[in-house]
This record gives structure tokens, C-alpha cells and sequence, in this order.
């Protein structure tokens, strides 16, 4: 429980970074428009090391949490296996009694065990599935860098690669809703 705690608190300070990111973008705009470079580079600094720490906080972060899982899915284990051994004794007894009925009950409750095994299993692999499943696609860190440049009407010495732009799908109902806004824009702009 603790490890959950300390992985959401991770989230938590990762998220301040992110908002601090934010102000000095601001700061690196206003200063490039200023044509103060030096600023603009100290700025750029602290948001690439903001950023960088952030991500480390969510890794560490993402790292405690996959960790409790696991620990948490090891005890389950531990309870199941005492479950098991438990059982064992049990079914030792009914053998040398061979009493049918005894050994079915005991059968009975060694398949519960397993069945609830599965289960926890699955649970486990669900948690386990979410908390790797998660990347950043570079092409969409790319798409923001040239929005944010764009939005600001800056350039870049040398460029930077394109990554491939796709347009959104809309269905014929949505397609019809732009181009009726649009041309209700186009009226408004006539008078």
C-alpha cells in the first residue's frame, strides 16, 4: 500500500514539472521576442532538465507501482500455497480411507484453489499489461514541437524531419457540419 502511495505522490511532483514546463515556454517566447538569447537559452535549460526530471518521476513512478503489483500478486501466491498445502494433507487422509466422497469434497476444493489461482493471475497480468503498455509515439513529440513553433512563428536552423501528418477521418455527417459552419462563417464575415 505504501508503494501505491509513493508512486502516486511521484505522479503528483511529475505533474507540478509539467506545469512549471509550461510558465518557462512562456518565458523562452517572450524572451525570443525580446531577442534576448541568453535568457531564452537559460529558459530552454530549465524546461529540457523540468522535463527530464518529470520523466524520471513518472518512470520511478510507473517502476513502484509494478512493483507493488508484483508484490502484492507474490503474497496471493503465498496464500494460495498455503491453501494448497493445506489441502494436500487432506487428500492424504481420504486416500488412505479411500472414502469416495471425501476425496471428491477434497478434489472439490483443490480445483476452487486453482480456479481462484487463475483469476488472480489474470488480475495480475491485466495490471501488469496497463502499466507496460504505455509509450510516447516520437511522431507525435515531433507534431508538437512544429505546432509549438508554428504557433509562435519560429524557425528552426536546419529544420527538423517530418514525421508523417495524417488527417482525421470524419464521416459524411460531420463533413457536412464543417461545411455548414463554414458557410455560415463566410456569411457573418459578408456583413
Amino acid at each position: 500500500m505504501e508503494l501505491k502511495m509513493t508512486a502516486r505522490q511521484m505522479e503528483r511532483e511529475s505533474q507540478k514539472l509539467e506545469q512549471l514546463e509550461k510558465a518557462e515556454r512562456k518565458k523562452i517566447v517572450d524572451a525570443l521576442n525580446k531577442g534576448n538569447m541568453d535568457s531564452a537559452k537559460v529558459f530552454a535549460e530549465t524546461v529540457i532538465r523540468n522535463r527530464k526530471e518529470a520523466l524520471n518521476l513518472k518512470r520511478f513512478g510507473v517502476k513502484m507501482g509494478a512493483l507493488a503489483s508484483k508484490l502484492e500478486s507474490a503474497y496471493r501466491t503465498q496464500q494460495i500455497s498455503e491453501t494448497i498445502s493445506k489441502s494436500v494433507p487432506m487428500l492424504q487422509r481420504c486416500m488412505k480411507k479411500m472414502d469416495t466422497l471425501g476425496i471428491n469434497n477434497s478434489i472439490g476444493e483443490f480445483e476452487k484453489v486453482f480456479e481462484d489461482l487463475d483469476v488472480k493471475t489474470e488480475e495480475l497480468n491485466g495490471a501488469m499489461d496497463s502499466v507496460y503498455s504505455t509509450s510516447i509515439d516520437q511522431s507525435e513529440v515531433s507534431s508538437l514541437l512544429q505546432e509549438m513553433r508554428d504557433a509562435h512563428g519560429m524557425e528552426v536552423a536546419g529544420g527538423i524531419q517530418e514525421a508523417g501528418h495524417g488527417g482525421v477521418q470524419m464521416n459524411a455527417a460531420q463533413k457536412n457540419d464543417v461545411d455548414d459552419m463554414q458557410k455560415k462563417l463566410d456569411q457573418l464575415k459578408h456583413l
